[in-house]
């Protein structure tokens, strides 16, 4: 049997091929329990339920060093906007 969400769980990173996933999300909003035991299926990683979460986000692009990118930025609903299901893995910095 097939998982709901089996392949569409992204890992997100700060910067592209770096070593640690900032946050997971898979677009829309789906069943927060399934979204963890999801994320733990693909990545092994065990996600906190209470720190799962339905948002909205907008792609923007943004001029970087290396050029033109374009980035996730959270967002109100509306134009433009789209549902994701995410989990942020609580970065910090030193």
């Amino acid at each position: 049997m097939s998982r709901i969400l089996e392949g569409r769980v992204e890992a997100i990173y700060e910067v592209e091929g770096g070593p640690v996933p900032m946050s997971y999300i898979t677009r829309g909003h789906v069943d927060k329990e399934t979204f963890a035991k999801e994320v733990f299926c693909e990545f092994g990683v065990v996600a906190d339920i209470e720190r799962v979460e339905h948002v909205y986000v907008r792609n923007t692009p943004w001029q970087g060093p290396d050029g033109w990118v374009v980035v996730m930025n959270l967002a109100e609903r509306g134009r433009g906007a789209y549902p994701i299901t995410s989990i942020d893995q609580g970065w910090t910095t030193t």
